[in-house]
């Protein structure tokens, strides 16, 4: 009797507010090395453009890889950093000419993980990244594509996921939506913007779908 009332004043197993450290709390989980949960990700996919303009010039789907770190994947907030990479033909505007257009981003979002400790894990997320394209052909050139060689964007990542969790490894399926800011790659109407020396760019927000497969700890 004394041993029970004892216990009770430390706050020990009648309390419920106490947790040992081996008892999983919301924010922390002993059952993986980082009390956290965190996962090395990378996979592959389809992207493409949204606006009418990118998708007459450049290739219907265009390819996709990544490489993602994720902490927190057993709390319910996490943090996503990421590298996507991408890959489309594209076709001048004013002329046969086509060539390579490459992307790069780096990205940072915040994911919501509602049931974060079940083997079947839904998601959502939104962030922000830089992104740059390329075009591997020095020829590409506005006044005779009307297509620029390059540019660097600013991008809001968002989307939503669904990930499964066996043992250690973990197979995650997302859609992203990235919306673009401060386009200058391809004109709108590049015939009358280069005869009038002004013109506006397309907007380059693209979509994607890709699967991952990560180790977590």
């Amino acid at each position: 009797m004394r041993l029970a009332h004892a216990e009770a004043f430390l706050g020990e197993p009648t309390d419920p507010g106490y947790h040992s450290e081996s008892t999983p709390s919301l924010w922390h989980d002993p059952t993986v090395v980082s009390g956290i949960g965190m996962a090395i990700h990378v996979g592959g996919g389809l992207t493409g453009f949204t606006d009418r303009t990118l998708r007459a010039t450049t290739s219907p789907v265009g390819g996709l890889w990544s490489a993602r770190g994720v902490f927190g994947t057993r709390v319910p907030l996490a943090l996503e950093l990421a590298y996507v990479g991408t890959v489309h033909q594209i076709d001048s505007q004013l002329g046969p000419q086509s060539a390579t257009l490459l992307g790069t981003t780096i990205e940072a979002a915040f994911r919501y993980n509602p049931f974060p400790r079940s083997p079947l894990m839904p998601y959502v997320f939104a962030g922000v990244g830089w992104q740059r394209y390329s075009i591997d052909d020095s020829a590409f050139k506005v006044s005779d594509t009307g297509i620029a060689r390059s540019d660097d964007l600013l991008v809001l990542p968002f989307g939503g996921g669904l990930a499964y969790r066996t043992g250690s490894i973990i197979a995650d399926l997302r859609g992203t939506f990235r919306a673009a800011r401060d386009q200058n790659l391809v004109l709108e109407t590049p015939a009358d913007s280069l005869h009038t020396g002004n013109g506006a760019f397309a907007p380059m927000h693209t979509w994607d779908a890709s699967m991952n497969v990560g180790y977590e700890f």
